[in-house]
This record gives C-alpha cells, structure tokens and sequence, in this order.
C-alpha cells in the first residue's frame, strides 16, 4: 500500500504574464542602430617642424599618415586617435614620431 507522505511535491511552473515588462523590447525584427558613415582620413596637418613636414589620420582605418621633409611618408597602423592629437600639439614632432610612434608597425 503507497504512503502519501513519500509522494514528491507538484513541480511549480512559473504563471504567463500577459504584461511583460515594457521597458523591454519584444520586438524581433526591431531596426538596428545606423552604423555611422565612413569619414575618411582627416586633411593633411602642417607641421612646425625641421624634420616632419606634415600629417593627417583616418579615424576608419586608424592609419596615421607622417610626411616628412625627405619627401617619404610612413603610414603607422593601428594607432588610436589620441596619439595623432598629440603628434599635431607636440612641441617637437620629430621627437613625438620618434619617441611615440617608433611602437607602432608602419610602412612606406
């Protein structure tokens, strides 16, 4: 004969809110944000400098562009927006090339 005090207890189940939480979107198919246009590199800088002629940065890419006086220009990846503002604000940007983006990876 089955004792009534052994049976397991009913498993309890959550009840259906009809009214969910509005500030919650319930929505699928809601339209993403926009993505925001490519800028493309900012003009070219001119630079107060013996050595750096001038310089310009591509927020998209994070490329910053160095022309120098020797007419050769080096194209440092990855560098952050920061960095390019303290390049055109430095006192000396030869120092600022040498001492900060010589860390960076560049090309000609």
């Amino acid at each position: 004969m089955p004792r009534d005090d052994l049976e397991a207890p009913a498993p309890q189940i959550p009840a259906f809110d009809p009214n969910p939480d509005p500030m919650v979107s319930q929505a699928p198919d809601a339209p993403e944000e926009p993505k925001p246009e490519p800028e493309g590199p900012t003009p070219w800088q001119s630079l107060s400098s013996s050595n750096v002629r001038r310089a310009r940065y591509n927020p998209d890419t994070e490329t910053l562009d160095v022309q120098f006086h020797s007419g050769r220009t080096y194209h440092y990846r990855g560098v952050p927006l920061d960095v390019y503002d303290g390049l055109v604000n430095a006192g000396s940007p030869g120092r600022y090339v040498h001492g900060v983006l010589s860390g960076y990876e560049f090309n000609r």
